[in-house]
């Protein structure tokens, strides 16, 4: 399985805090080596304010519920991140990142199947179903609807 190694800067860190002021979640504007902009959540905390304006190596899972209803085959070889602007608002894209890319690896294990897919900008990883797994293959190109941006490791710290 090939790593998910991208690399970005986080633009913006946005922190959510509970009526104890206790951070519990927090959301991350990154921008691509190529300029897309997007957010990632950022659950387990491993980012904070004095990351912004800095270049990291990010790992981010991307996936929807339900399952199954986020993938589609393309077919043309096409490598980018899309922010659609008619869901921008004050030209900060929200959390419909849509990623097209090719699928360059495939990994099982007893929790869960994902795909390696090499996104011209970095390289992600996509959760997907048992249909999914079997439906696409090394080398086929997609579009990846992902309603959950979720990171996993920032500079080598992996939750």
């Amino acid at each position: 399985m090939c790593d998910g190694q991208f690399h970005a800067k986080i633009l913006q860190v946005k922190s959510h805090r509970d009526e104890f002021d206790k951070l519990f979640e927090q959301e991350i504007l990154v921008e691509s080596q190529k300029g897309e902009i997007f957010w990632i959540f950022d659950v387990c905390l491993l980012c904070n304010k004095k990351m912004e304006g800095k270049a990291s190596k990010l790992e981010f899972d991307v996936w929807s519920i339900p399952a199954h209803k986020n993938l589609s085959k393309l077919h043309t070889a096409v490598k980018k991140i899309v922010s659609p602007q008619e869901l921008c608002v004050h030209n900060v894209p929200n959390y419909s990142a849509v990623f097209y890319g090719e699928i360059i690896g495939k990994d099982k294990n007893k929790w869960n199947k994902q795909f390696s897919v090499d996104v011209g900008s970095g390289v992600i990883k996509t959760l997907v179903d048992d249909v999914e797994y079997n439906e696409y293959s090394v080398g086929d190109y997609i579009k990846i609807v992902g309603n959950i941006v979720q990171l996993s490791s920032i500079n080598g710290k992996v939750i």
